[in-house]
């Protein structure tokens, strides 16, 4: 008899920019993590507590130094190969 091998189901990923989003960064990250395997967060220079939130809240954190652009985020998490 053939053994059916099982499909793994694909590896979803989240990301996720944000700059000054202290009141809303916990409940978007949570409520990402229950749909996705994996959140990862480009914090563009926020001046507020949204990187230490997030870092309390997943592995993944990227942080910039200054705002650079929404865009930039999404760049960067490619380019080292975070996903």
């Amino acid at each position: 008899m053939k053994k059916i091998r099982k499909r793994k189901r694909p590896h979803i990923i989240a990301r996720i920019s944000a700059y000054n989003e202290e009141k809303t960064i916990a409940r978007v990250t949570l409520k990402a993590k229950k749909y996705v395997d994996k959140v990862i967060i480009c914090d563009d220079g926020s001046t507020d507590m949204t990187a230490g939130i997030a870092e309390a809240l997943t592995t993944g954190v990227i942080r910039h130094e200054r705002n650079i652009s929404y865009g930039s985020g999404f760049m960067e998490i490619r380019y080292f190969n975070l996903i």
